[in-house]
């Protein structure tokens, strides 16, 4: 199921904000940008869940993630393949 872009949001903007006030003036762009944060990352949420394709390589972004770590890979591979391990082994 995919994730309603409302729920995403409400989660989200504690998050934003949190992090810009991490910024040099951080309290006055969340003041600025707090009534309209809603409305605009529903918005980017939508849009990312309609096109992700153009935006993000998602296989290049998994595959990059096994590299790195490689326990994960094993871990992936042994748990989607047990029954077939099992069989072999």
């Amino acid at each position: 199921g995919r994730i309603d872009p409302h729920k995403l949001t409400k989660i989200l903007i504690p998050i934003v904000e949190a992090e810009l006030l991490q910024e040099k003036y951080g309290e006055w762009w969340v003041r600025v940008l707090h009534p309209f944060l809603p409305v605009l990352l529903t918005r980017v949420v939508s849009n990312l869940q309609r096109d992700i394709e153009s935006i993000l390589d998602l296989k290049s972004v998994v595959l990059s993630a096994f590299v790195r770590d490689k326990e994960v890979l094993v871990e992936l591979f042994q748990k989607v393949g047990r029954v077939e391990l099992d069989f072999l082994v």
